[in-house]
């Protein structure tokens, strides 16, 4: 069971997601690209080249990877996950409006010609069903690894 701390963290870090999705996935497809891209270099548990050890350029790129990309991938697909979703909805245009254009609420409000309450509460709805297939996808698990 997830206590309220967790929830609040959790729903923090599906907006942030949200918010952030386009300058993430860009970022996270760089990375990948500059990890694969580059040399060989020898690493073990400690992150740390030990004397005489044959260092394994493509173990090293998939650790690499793992450490750095994981939990940006899992959440850039929970999004892209929901805005599949949420197409032809009312909450299409509410999470294109909020998190990609990032307009206000009021000017959300005016243009969807929708109350403060209604748009906090289709806001509420949208964000907690973002953590909803974040657990579902075991995100929360995986972020404590």
């Amino acid at each position: 069971m997830i206590n309220d701390k967790k929830k609040k963290s959790l729903y923090r870090t599906a907006e942030y997601y949200m918010y952030n999705y386009c300058s993430i996935k860009a970022a996270v497809l760089d990375l990948r690209e500059d990890i694969v891209q580059s040399g060989g270099y020898a690493i073990n548990a400690t992150g740390i080249r030990a004397k005489g050890e044959m260092s394994n350029p493509t173990q090293n790129k998939a650790i690499a990877l793992e450490k750095k990309v994981w939990l940006d991938e899992k959440w850039c697909a929970v999004v892209e996950r929901i805005f599949e979703e949420i197409k032809g909805t009312r909450y299409e245009k509410l999470a294109q409006m909020k998190y990609i254009e990032k307009r206000g609420w009021n000017v959300i409000c005016t243009d969807m010609h929708i109350s403060p309450t209604t748009y906090y509460q289709w806001v509420k709805e949208l964000v907690n069903e973002v953590v909803m297939v974040a657990v579902e996808m075991g995100i929360p698990r995986e972020e404590q690894r």
